[in-house]
């Protein structure tokens, strides 16, 4: 391949990379991604609405997403800097090689927001090679996602009709938010405040625009899921600090959880919601206020050191905040990142970010954010939902307000 060469033609495109299936490249229904749910653990839907109940559809609980094409993807997480970063080759709108010649990355991507401006259709099959990309943030569509977004009219019906039993295809856009600089997320706490802030406003974007162009395929009900993983054992694959979307558009239900919290906000709206008035026991388990943002440690931990955080103001979703939220929570993301440090939480972290789905506006929700260090986690904890946690909560949280105030006095001083 010329690397001159400034487009991807549609036969040119290896099978499922860019979430892109065509007849070119389409050979065996075993390589398909596949949504599987548990037949043991789903359950219908059933709204309430005047007092009736209204059986969906629909279903929530657990399921998978099998994707052969995700174990093609190249990491470099035990790599020190972004020499072998694939990235650069999109940045840069050529291929990159490392010292021995071996090509690294192509240079060809899809992308469907600069910063927080629309460029590419999120449902474009056209993989390009970018010049002068600007902006402290860019989204692209994930070259190696575990949904199908495109499949070619000719082989549409075959494919779905010939799926295994209990399979349906997995369909939706997976997205991926780079920095225009190369930062290592496993400092996440050194990455400038300003793009942190821009990651999380072209993340923003790039679900809007999907959620749009989806919307005019006739696709209203889509549960969404942000996320960042920062370091190998949480799930990262590249050490180039990102954020990541899976938007499913299958319009099949959702996860036990998700159910589970929507649940939950709909008790509340018939009382208060608890993020808004909860003093997170008596202020004994609060870490961090600001104008915008509350940190907690939760009462209920997921692992240890948990950390919950939440809009002061009652949104649902990441689209309702403007610029200075997401500055906010930049700036304050870094100084619960450094005292988790301090503190010597396990540096590898996931980082959850909970909204309501769209298309689910009759429900309650106030967006939330988990930050999960990561532990092993034991057979019992896998039998059922819950967890074991060694340390108790309001300790924690009353060492990361120490350790926080003291960086605070020392910054002013």
């Amino acid at each position: 391949m010329s690397e001159s060469k400034r487009t991807l033609e549609l036969w040119e495109i290896p099978f499922m990379q860019f979430g892109i299936i065509s007849s070119h490249s389409f050979s065996s229904l075993s390589k398909v991604p596949i949504k599987r749910w548990d037949p043991l653990s789903n359950v219908p839907i059933i709204l309430q609405d005047n007092g009736q109940h209204i059986v969906l559809s629909k279903i929530y609980g657990h399921y998978s997403y099998i994707s052969p094409v995700r174990r093609k993807r190249k990491s470099n997480i035990d790599k020190d800097n972004g020499d072998n970063d694939a990235f650069k080759a999109i940045l840069n709108g050529k291929p990159i090689r490392d010292n021995e010649g071996n090509l690294i990355g192509d240079g060809f991507g899809i992308i469907i927001c600069n910063g927080n401006k629309k460029f590419d259709n999120p449902f474009s099959i056209i993989p390009k090679r970018y010049i002068n990309i600007q902006g402290k943030a860019i989204t692209l569509i994930n070259r190696y996602p575990a949904m199908a977004r495109w499949i070619e009219d000719s082989i549409h019906d075959y494919i779905i009709n010939n799926l295994p039993s209990n399979s349906k295809l997995a369909y939706g856009v997976n997205l991926v938010t780079i920095s225009r600089d190369y930062y290592d997320s496993l400092k996440f706490e050194e990455i400038p405040d300003d793009v942190i802030s821009e990651v999380f406003q072209s993340t923003t974007a790039g679900i809007s625009y999907v959620i749009e162009e989806a919307n005019k395929k006739g696709i209203k009900s889509i549960p969404v899921s942000p996320f960042f993983n920062i370091g190998k054992p949480v799930g990262g694959s590249q050490r180039r600090f990102h954020s990541q979307v899976y938007i499913d558009l299958n319009e099949d239900g959702h996860g036990a959880r998700l159910e589970m919290h929507l649940k939950a906000f709909a008790e509340m709206r018939e009382r208060e919601c608890r993020l808004c008035k909860s003093n997170h026991g008596g202020g004994s388990r609060l870490v961090l206020k600001t104008n915008f943002w509350t940190f907690f440690v939760s009462g209920s931990p997921l692992r240890n050191y948990h950390l919950r955080f939440y809009p002061n103001e009652h949104l649902e979703r990441l689209n309702e905040l403007d610029k200075k939220y997401f500055d906010d929570l930049a700036h304050n993301l870094k100084i619960i990142w450094s005292a988790l440090n301090d503190i010597f939480a396990n540096p590898n972290r996931n980082i959850i970010l909970n909204m309501k789905p769209y298309g689910y506006e009759k429900s309650h929700f106030h967006l939330f954010g988990d930050i999960l260090p990561y532990e092993f986690v034991g057979g019992a904890e896998m039998a059922d939902d819950m967890r074991v946690a060694r340390l108790l909560p309001e300790n924690v949280a009353k060492d990361l307000r120490k350790i926080i105030h003291k960086k605070d006095l020392i910054s002013k001083s």
